[in-house]
């Protein structure tokens, strides 16, 4: 299949790069002594953006909001709490 703008990548290929792209986020934030030393940052990125392959398989067309709802649920655990 074939995206406008990427007429060279598959779908597959589009999903690594989001994948990738969130994956490198939550290590600066590790970095930075945001986000816990122990997570492992491929398999949250693969969480977030699986949400949004399931909204869009399930026809979910509200999907405004779906960010915040994942990283409303998915922070809790993942950050470092400052005291």
């Amino acid at each position: 299949m074939v995206v406008d703008g990427y007429s060279s990548m598959t779908l597959g290929d589009i999903a690594s790069d989001a994948v990738d792209l969130v994956e490198c986020v939550l290590d600066d934030l590790r970095n930075r002594g945001e986000v816990r030393e122990d997570i492992d940052s491929h398999t949250l990125a693969t969480i977030c953006f699986g949400s949004y392959s399931a909204a869009f398989l399930r026809g979910y067309s509200d999907r405004e909001d779906l960010a915040e709802k994942v990283a409303a649920t998915l922070w809790p655990g993942s950050a470092v709490v400052h005291t």
